[in-house]
């Protein structure tokens, strides 16, 4: 049976609470090593019947009195946490619980809508990738709808941006299947979805003008000028775009651009998610394939 969600969550704050206090012994261990290293000669002056330098008893006793401090102030702090930001100590648990499977896809780029060089964990198969100001999904549980949404978002728009990393031309338009979806192609039409949800719909700006083809199905259609660097590059534009479009609107609010008609800004954003989500997953799968056959 699954675990339900109180569990994780008490799973989670537990494994939080013992991640920290592991960092805090770790960090009292290494003290504990530096004053052990400079009370050798002390113990070694004592050990051959020799008077041990005043300084070095004093310089002893301080350091057990900072070490006791330390491990005070390192308690009080958590439990403060525990009591105020149990979402924190819970991403921290989230964090301790799968260190073992950190890696990094960003590959230290950070454009717009990159995971901006931080390092992703796994959930899973899934990765959670830290956005902007080390933001997750899992960071924003208390946070309002619309903020929850666009983080979510944000994280599959690095996903698919990041598919692209350490990839040559020839394999990010390598087809691997009948239909023109490549990994290149994914990321020129997760752009070309980003101007006509957040575009075409919310500020009324037709796509001819915006440059874009009448069909989405054409958006995977490459040209010889597409490159990894330039599609990513309007991907990221496309990026900042939609969240600029979105500032002042509520998820309630109605915007009419869009040829099906009047549509609630929360409606966009779940047709969005959904789009990109299903798109991560086949970018996915090609990127396995592509780094499978070298």
């Amino acid at each position: 049976m699954a675990n339900s969600p109180s569990s994780r969550s008490i799973g989670e704050l537990r494994h939080g609470v013992l991640g920290s206090a592991d960092a805090i012994a770790q960090s009292l261990a290494l003290l504990a090593l530096v004053f052990a290293v400079s009370a050798a000669p002390a113990s070694a002056a004592a050990t051959a019947g020799a008077a041990v330098p005043l300084a070095f008893v004093i310089a002893g006793v301080y350091s057990l009195w900072i070490a006791l401090g330390l491990l005070i102030a390192g308690l009080v702090i958590l439990a403060v946490l525990v009591v105020t930001r149990p979402d924190r100590v819970r991403s921290f648990g989230r964090a301790f619980e799968t260190s073992g499977h950190s890696y990094v896809w960003a590959g230290g780029r950070s454009p717009s809508c990159s995971a901006a060089g931080e390092t992703p964990t796994t959930m899973g198969h899934t990765p959670v990738v830290a956005m902007q100001q080390r933001r997750t999904s899992f960071d924003v549980t208390a946070e309002p709808l619309k903020e929850q949404l666009e983080t979510f978002l944000d994280e599959h728009r690095a996903a698919l941006s990041a598919s692209l990393n350490d990839l040559t031309e020839e394999q990010a338009r390598r087809r691997l299947v009948p239909s023109l979806t490549t990994l290149l192609g994914l990321v020129k039409h997760a752009a070309f979805a980003e101007r006509v949800w957040f575009g075409e719909a919310i500020t009324g700006r037709p796509r001819q003008e915006m440059g874009l083809p009448a069909r989405a199905a054409d958006a995977f259609i490459l040209g010889e000028q597409d490159t990894i660097e330039s599609v990513r590059s309007a991907h990221d534009d496309a990026c900042a775009a939609s969240r600029r479009a979105t500032v002042g609107l509520g998820l309630d609010d109605v915007v009419h651009g869009h040829r099906f008609g009047p549509l609630p800004l929360r409606w966009i954003y779940l047709h969005a998610l959904r789009e990109f989500a299903q798109h991560c997953g086949h970018a996915d799968i090609l990127r396995e394939q592509i780094l499978s056959a070298g």
